[in-house]
C-alpha cells in the first residue's frame, strides 16, 4: 500500500503539467499594451475600469460598455488573450500602470482592481 501511496504521488506533477496551454505565450513583461475588444487600453473612453484577473488565463476589463463579458476580455493586437506569467499584484499594477491607468481601490479575496485612467501620458 505504502508503495502504491508513492507511485501516485510521484506521477501527479506529471499529470498536472500535461495540461498546460500553450497555445498563447503567457506574458512576462509588465510593459505590454493590452487591448479590450480592439481597443488599446489606454485608448478607452472612461476614467473608471474594474480589471479582474482570477486567474491568469482569464482576464477581464470592465470600463462601463454594454457588451458581452466575453468582448471585455483583455488581449494582444492580434486579439489572442493575454495569458499572465504571474500572479503577483506588483506586477498587475505595472501592467496597468503602461497601459495609462493607475490604481484606486482593490478587492484581493476576488482580485479585481478599481482602477482610474492616468492623465499624465
Amino acid at each position: 500500500m505504502k508503495k502504491l501511496l508513492f507511485f501516485c504521488f510521484l506521477c501527479q506533477p506529471v499529470l498536472v503539467f500535461s495540461q498546460s496551454n500553450t497555445s498563447h505565450p503567457a506574458v512576462t513583461n509588465s510593459q505590454t499594451f493590452g487591448y479590450v475588444d480592439g481597443i488599446r487600453m489606454d485608448s478607452l473612453n472612461a476614467e473608471y475600469a474594474v480589471f479582474d484577473w482570477r486567474s491568469r488565463r482569464r482576464s477581464f476589463f470592465d470600463y462601463g460598455q454594454s457588451i458581452t463579458r466575453e468582448k471585455t476580455r483583455v488581449t494582444d493586437e492580434k486579439g489572442e488573450p493575454l495569458m499572465f506569467a504571474t500572479q503577483s499584484y506588483s506586477f498587475m499594477l505595472n501592467f496597468l500602470y503602461f497601459n495609462g491607468w493607475q490604481f484606486s481601490q482593490a478587492d484581493f479575496k476576488a482580485d479585481r482592481f478599481i482602477v482610474k485612467k492616468r492623465h499624465d501620458k
